[in-house]
């Protein structure tokens, strides 16, 4: 779980431009409304860099504060679903706490944020000494602190190292965020650094058989036999009060003047090699000092890279060497590049060595058409008044998307996010509903049929004898909406000439 900033809006006070006066501004900003058709994007700020892209203002508000979405309260029903483009510069130097309040200004500036700060009782798993005692050995020797996880025979292992408990909690949130849905607090009393390693089951792949299956285990049950006890409970947590925003960002008559010292185009130094045949599993890395590792890429991931798209059809006229000849790139840049100029020194790079040649346009691709079949109770009418959002869960072995007062646009949107595994193309609505909805969505994951996520074999076969469903079974039976693959003109990237050989380093 992020921390909380302290000290921010003190008192409980309503907090607005007015807290902001002393805070230092960003060398330059541009905040926009994001082009229509943007899904979810990521964000991030740090090391002077506010990135965001499609993020909705809900996830932008939660970074800002250092809280999580479910400690933001209130706020119009669009705030999870319309999307925002925020790009902000401050020195490089800025602590983390700084810049969180410089993007609180911006917020209160740009959109006339108005927030109030309070407790207010939240699900959350509070982490305990077992009853059993604790097993974890103390850490021998003096470090950072550290976690490495692999997957090992469908299982996850994860090997820590010089790790308290408040560390602990606040890392398996996110190692383990299908079991853990709510914020972790340590209760454990604890201060000494821990050594371990825990192993278990996705929860999607838990069995349970009536003679026990030894074969997978919970993250809980792996915790208890550390001697770790997570326990859901009701308990106080800070959280943002929304008082006021306004859905269209203002614009600063000096954003055109105010600009940041120019960033890098070109890589300093770039290798550009084939990928070894031995190598197994690619790798993605961008190091605070500049150094750019993409390793066991094919050249379509590249561009997709580039070019922040997500499915093979969001690319046209592709040569069908470009999913399979892989290949290495190790280069250097400035220290803490912005990502957009990571993706803009890559687009050049593949511009250079591959000849890459794109423009963009409508073209028809294959999709998954989300269609109106007979429209069940499940899918009720909304009245409207709560915010739009789905909040993903599981529950004995099943996925579960609960969504309220969402379109059936943004709702497509949801379940292709949530069960990307069965979604192999784009996902579109054809529905023709036009209002917004409330429902809850289960189904069992790709990986239970055997096909490694082939949603094209998944979507017309009948549910497992042991009950599992389909993601597409679930939409008919228990929404009324049923998914069939067809052609549908999508914006893509249309790919004017491109070289299998690139040139030499």
């Amino acid at each position: 779980m992020r921390t909380f900033l302290a000290g921010v809006c003190a008192l409980f006070l309503t907090c607005s431009a007015a807290f902001t006066q002393d805070v230092p501004k960003f060398s330059s900003v541009q905040v926009r409304t994001s082009k229509p058709g943007t899904t979810d994007g990521g964000g991030y700020m740090e090391s002077g860099n506010v990135e965001f892209f499609g993020g909705t203002l809900l996830d932008i508000i939660s970074q800002a504060y250092g809280l999580e979405p479910s400690q933001i309260i209130g706020g119009p029903n669009w705030l999870d679903t319309d999307r925002f483009d925020i790009v902000a510069k401050a020195d490089r130097t800025t602590p983390a706490v700084t810049l969180q309040s410089m993007m609180q200004a911006l917020l209160a500036d740009r959109f006339k944020l108005a927030v109030r700060k309070e407790e207010k009782p939240l699900p959350v798993f509070v982490l305990t000494v077992s009853k059993h005692g604790l097993k974890m050995k103390q850490a021998k020797e003096e470090g950072p602190s550290d976690c490495q996880g692999k997957n090992d025979a469908g299982n996850t292992v994860r090997t820590c190292k010089n790790m308290t408990m408040a560390e602990i909690a606040q890392s398996v949130r996110g190692a383990a965020p299908a079991y853990l849905n709510h914020p972790v607090v340590d209760r454990t009393g604890l201060t000494a650094k821990y050594d371990f390693t825990i192993t278990w089951t996705a929860r999607g792949q838990l069995r349970r058989t009536e003679d026990g299956d030894t074969q997978t285990i919970s993250f809980f049950d792996a915790a208890e036999k550390l001697g770790l006890h997570f326990e859901q409970q009701d308990q106080p947590m800070p959280v943002v009060v929304i008082e006021k925003v306004e859905r269209t960002p203002t614009v600063d008559p000096n954003e055109k003047t105010r600009t940041a010292p120019a960033e890098p185009t070109q890589f300093e130094v770039a290798s550009l090699k084939p990928t070894p045949p031995d190598t197994k599993g690619m790798k993605m890395n961008i190091t605070p000092g500049g150094q750019v590792e993409l390793l066991d890429l094919a050249v379509a991931d590249l561009v997709k890279l580039a070019y922040s798209l997500d499915e093979r059809e969001e690319i046209a006229n592709m040569p069908k060497w470009m999913e399979t000849d892989k290949y290495d790139i190790i280069a250097k840049t400035i220290p803490n590049v912005s990502f957009t100029a990571a993706q803009t020194m890559l687009k050049n790079l593949l511009a250079e060595r591959f000849g890459l040649k794109v423009h963009t346009e409508n073209q028809p691709v294959q999709v998954f058409a989300f269609t109106l079949a007979k429209r069940t109770a499940k899918l009720k009418d909304s009245d409207g008044t709560a915010r739009s959002e789905c909040t993903p869960g599981a529950l004995d072995g099943r996925r579960i998307l609960t969504c309220q007062n969402v379109t059936m646009e943004q709702a497509t949107a949801k379940i292709h996010q949530s069960a990307g595994a069965y979604f192999v193309h784009p996902a579109v609505d054809l529905t023709g509903l036009k209002g917004t909805y409330d429902f809850a969505l289960s189904w069992s994951p790709a990986r239970r049929f055997g096909r490694g996520g082939d949603a094209g074999a998944a979507a017309g076969n009948p549910s497992d004898p042991t009950g599992d469903i389909t993601v597409f079974e679930a939409l008919e039976k228990q929404l009324g909406i049923k998914v069939i693959q067809q052609k549908y003109p999508i914006p893509t990237l249309t790919i004017d000439n491109v070289n299998r050989t690139p040139t030499e380093n």
